[in-house]
């Protein structure tokens, strides 16, 4: 491995060292005593100066975010604290708004859809997310069809002598937008599917990171990150074999972008679930008025009903993004038993399935890929 002249001439190899989850090599010298032309960009061994260079660069193969900083270990942190000073003083790596992180990375910043006022109210509910018999049961009690549904959809694409019962969406990469609590992301992983939980709020990720741990056997398939699902799409489109947003449509601020943004992380032959309200005045008056304010199944004020979305809309939005609907189902939901079915009356709540064009050069989509 080749260094710097100044690393070389001072003897400190061991000061290089290697950065978590990325391939670069930080040179721990002080700036001003560093010649950052000597610098070996070939095998990616950069000094002080030339690591800050390809910051500012952002050099999209060998990215360095914020998450690679904070996943050092602290000691190493205090070892070196003047360079990681600099670092930090002049790209405000881990306390910087979107905006700002926008501009230091050299990428235009994301349209977002996330109502912060959304965020807020379902963040204070973050402990109940558990409480199966609480404010999320009928969630919960959503899970006995909208698991099956992703699961069948996804299973089709298998042939038979690749079907394993015992993880059946083994090798799938499965995005849930919205994640919650992880009411949905921790059964599809124990079908077998690697899942990324995308959640805006940190405190309803820390109640799912809590629940999950105590999992030994899904707890490496599952991932959660606080971000928005126009942002992941700037770097993961075309990287997901089923993207799942399960009552989130009727939570955004702007369906249109929501959905586009959604549409770009499938991949070519891939999956689009949707579960949500319709927008009608049976809807207004079971899903708000008896829901909310008769029978309390949910929070009164958890629904506005300008946001939600007519079957119809949702898949003209889907249409102008290249997706097929294959199908939609209405749902409907027993306060008696607490239990879901499948209907044909789509008037109050359904479910949407739609598949993005095959190019015939994507292969299977079970085999082992990373997003």
């Amino acid at each position: 491995m080749n260094f710097c002249r100044f690393c070389t001439t001072a003897g400190v190899r061991s000061s290089i060292k290697r950065l978590a989850a990325a391939p670069y090599k930080l040179c721990y010298l002080d700036s001003d005593k560093c010649n950052k032309s000597y610098c070996n960009s070939e095998s990616r061994s950069f000094c002080n100066l030339g690591l800050l260079s390809r910051l500012k660069t952002n050099d999209s193969k060998y990215p360095l975010t914020a998450d690679t900083f904070n996943s050092l270990n602290p000691k190493k942190q205090e070892k070196f604290p003047l360079f990681f000073q600099q670092i930090r003083q002049h790209t405000n790596l881990g306390a910087i708004s979107a905006d700002e992180k926008a501009n230091i990375f050299q990428r235009p910043k994301a349209q977002s859809t996330i109502d912060e006022e959304e965020v807020s109210k379902f963040s204070g509910l973050s402990a109940l997310w558990w409480d199966e018999g609480g404010e999320f049961e009928a969630l919960h009690s959503l899970n006995e069809l909208r698991i099956p549904l992703i699961r069948d959809a996804l299973v089709s694409k298998k042939n038979l002598d690749q079907y394993d019962p015992a993880s059946p969406l083994q090798g799938f990469w499965i995005l849930d937008v919205g994640s919650g609590g992880g009411i949905l992301s921790e059964p599809l992983a124990r079908l077998g599917a690697s899942v990324i939980g995308l959640e805006a709020s940190e405190e309803t990720i820390k109640i799912a990171q809590a629940h999950l741990i105590h999992d030994v056997q899904i707890r490496d398939s599952v991932k959660y990150i606080k971000s928005t699902v126009e942002d992941i799409a700037l770097t993961q489109e075309g990287k997901f074999d089923a993207v799942v947003a399960s009552e989130v449509l009727e939570h955004v601020s702007d369906a249109q972008t929501f959905v586009t943004a959604a549409c770009k992380l499938v991949r070519p032959g891939g999956s689009i679930f949707f579960t949500t309200l319709n927008k009608t005045q049976l809807a207004y008056a079971l899903g708000i008025v008896a829901a909310e304010n008769i029978l309390h199944l949910v929070t009164p004020g958890t629904h506005d009903w300008e946001k939600f979305v007519p079957p119809t809309v949702l898949q003209h939005m889907l249409d102008k993004n290249n997706f097929a609907t294959r199908l939609i189902h209405g749902m409907w939901y027993n306060p008696l038993s607490k239990r879901w079915s499948w209907t044909k009356d789509t008037s109050i709540n359904y479910a949407l399935h739609a598949v993005k064009p095959s190019t015939g050069e994507e292969g299977d989509v079970w085999k082992e890929r990373k997003p």
